[in-house]
């Protein structure tokens, strides 16, 4: 007898099928992801961080800090590492998720399983129901009535003389993969934010007007697909409300007036406080700290103002 292996395309992109949508590789990616994670809240993160906090953190802890940064766990969940681990496990989902629509799929296109008297009685449960009487006429009758009852229970009923099919929640073998879509999109939205967002501080002081440029943060975190996207946008602090009530006399703490200007041109405008924000462009703008600006003045010698600045 001769045995012949199969060791084309078709073999290695079964193995590839196989190994991508394991069980034992989802289990490993989520393990090393939770690792990860708990890492990543224990090791100060350089975006999560105002520079002199971080750069406070690094003088004290040089040691630490130079290694941490070597190895990428100052920047972890935005990292090459951490950003692998969601890919591969999007992968393996993806995988996972495209067997099961095929085996859903062939179940919601099955017909229905009519089966004779024979298959019935060897079950270990049947019940038999008289009709009160042998002709066919009764047992038609009696089976119509049973399948009315059964699509009053919300089963949907198909009939094939006096035998009935029976079959509820039918689309129900679509919950797991649906379920498993709702993850990929989860692991997209998480890896689109961490390497595609850009967040930051830009200090305003009343009546001040500053571009949306990399320059005019003074904390800013780039996710690296963010490229220095940033928008031909100036923005200005119109008024700034130390405690500022809404149109419906709510207290709202304080909050700030925005007026958003591109080209030369107001393009939106609000009030900007807790829980309110300010949304243009695909930039979200909210209130994060306050306080006082003093102005510091240099005066010539008879009293009058050389130049100054908040």
């Amino acid at each position: 007898m001769k045995t012949v292996r199969n060791t084309g395309m078709a073999g290695i992109g079964k193995k590839i099928t196989s190994f991508f949508r394991s069980r034992k590789l989802a289990i490993v990616l989520i393990l090393l992801i939770i690792l990860f994670s708990i890492i990543g809240t224990h090791v100060p993160q350089k975006w999560q961080l105002k520079p002199d906090v971080y750069n406070t953190w690094k003088a004290n802890h040089p040691g630490d800090a130079e290694l941490f940064e070597r190895l990428g766990l100052t920047n972890l969940f935005s990292s090459y590492i951490f950003i692998t681990l969601a890919a591969l496990l999007f992968i393996n989902t993806l995988f996972c998720t495209a067997s099961m629509l095929r085996t859903s799929a062939r179940l919601l296109a099955r017909k229905p399983l009519f089966q004779d008297s024979g298959y019935i009685s060897r079950l270990e449960n049947y019940s038999v129901i008289q009709t009160g009487g042998a002709d066919k006429g009764t047992a038609g009758r009696a089976s119509a009535e049973m399948g009315k009852i059964l699509a009053a229970h919300g089963y949907m009923v198909e009939q094939d003389g006096s035998r009935l099919f029976a079959e509820k929640n039918r689309f129900g073998v679509l919950a797991i993969p649906l379920f498993h879509v709702c993850i990929l999109l989860i692991i997209s939205a998480g890896v689109y934010g961490a390497t595609g967002r850009m967040e930051g501080d830009i200090r305003l002081i009343e009546g001040q007007d500053v571009p949306e440029s990399h320059e005019s943060y003074v904390f800013l975190s780039e996710g690296p697909l963010f490229n220095d996207n940033h928008a031909n946008l100036n923005i200005t602090l119109d008024r700034f409300y130390p405690q500022y009530a809404d149109e419906t006399g709510t207290e709202r703490g304080p909050a700030g007036e925005l007026t958003i200007i591109r080209d030369g041109e107001k393009v939106k405008s609000g009030i900007v406080y807790s829980n309110n924000m300010l949304d243009y462009g695909g930039f979200t703008f909210l209130n994060n700290v306050y306080g006082m600006a003093p102005l510091l003045l240099i005066l010539n010698p008879d009293g009058t103002v050389y130049t100054g600045s908040y």
